[in-house]
């Protein structure tokens, strides 16, 4: 198992996030996992859901726009810069990353 491109964590190049419950396999895990991403996408990285399209996320600043279409578990990715998509991988795995140094300061104390 590997971190995820564009997410290393170069001082802890070893660790991985593990996952703390499964979704999979559940009547609501669907809808759970839309609402998680839908919440996280809108509240967290400031994106804004399409009045056209539902699944359609949509970020603008300064001149650069960057779009996310949502299906069933995908996710597609554009952007007006490469660098974007860069930044907002990074954007992605920073929850991640910060749960896992907290739960390693818990352990550590």
């Amino acid at each position: 198992m590997e971190q995820l491109e564009g997410c290393v964590d170069a001082s802890n190049p070893d660790y991985v996030c593990k996952q703390q419950k499964a979704l999979y396999g559940l009547k609501q895990a669907p809808r759970q996992w839309y609402e998680k991403i839908n919440s996280s996408l809108i509240d967290t990285l400031g994106f804004q859901s399409s009045s056209y399209d539902p699944c359609l996320y949509i970020r603008r600043a300064e001149g650069e726009i960057v779009m996310i279409s949502l299906y069933v578990h995908d996710l597609l990715l554009a952007a007006s810069d490469v660098k974007l998509l860069v930044r907002l991988k990074r954007e992605f795995c920073k929850p991640c990353i910060d749960n896992y140094r907290k739960q390693q300061q818990t352990l550590l104390v």
